[in-house]
């Protein structure tokens, strides 16, 4: 009986909580937060993959934020594939009404072919400056996907501590690779708004 009760509980915390806002929730051993993945893409700022554990070689993953609707999110993404060409994907994420942490993101090349991607915000920092995703392609199952460790900013400084050590222990020694390189990086960059 007890634990139908807590169980009970759990669930009304969860739907009192505003769909737009952090959510922390906390019982007895028990403390995560669930982070606003629209609050991490609201941005002027270039949105850099800094590291990742996916096993496909690429680089300079940039996103870049357009506009954000209700519940869409509409970016450019830019990197390097692993032939060495720049790719221009124009992207959008459905952002998850009940679970504000997860996108589902469609991202098109200019002759049609699609990504589609489910991109969870695991961790952010306070400032919402740097973040933890998993990642994993839609076709593929949530348990083959990877961790990237994002970071906003026009001008690449220090990727704050904290998110370090976050990605650090999610990744719990699974390989990881350099994404941002910035002498490398120059060569792709985000297009300039039209």
């Amino acid at each position: 009986m007890y634990k139908v009760s807590i169980i009970l509980l759990a669930v009304l915390v969860l739907n009192a909580a505003e769909a737009r806002s952090d959510v922390r929730i906390t019982f007895v051993g028990l403390n995560f937060t669930i982070y606003n993945v629209e609050k991490f893409m609201n941005s002027s700022e270039k949105i850099w993959t800094i590291v990742s554990t996916r096993a496909q070689y690429f680089w300079c993953m940039v996103d870049t934020t357009r506009n954000i609707t209700d519940d869409i999110i509409y970016f450019e993404r830019d990197f390097f594939d692993f032939r060495g060409d720049c790719k221009h994907l124009r992207c959008q994420g459905q952002v998850d009404r009940w679970m504000n942490n997860t996108m589902a993101v469609t991202c098109q090349e200019h002759f049609g072919s699609s990504v589609r991607t489910v991109e969870i915000l695991m961790y952010a920092t306070e400032d919402y400056k740097c973040g933890v995703f998993y990642v994993y392609e839609a076709q593929n199952g949530i348990r083959n996907g990877w961790y990237d460790l994002r970071y906003k900013s026009n001008q690449i400084g220090d990727v704050p501590q904290k998110c370090w050590i976050d990605f650090q222990k999610r990744r719990n020694n699974t390989n990881w690779q350099t994404i941002y390189n910035e002498s490398i990086c120059k060569h792709c960059t985000p297009r300039q708004r039209s």
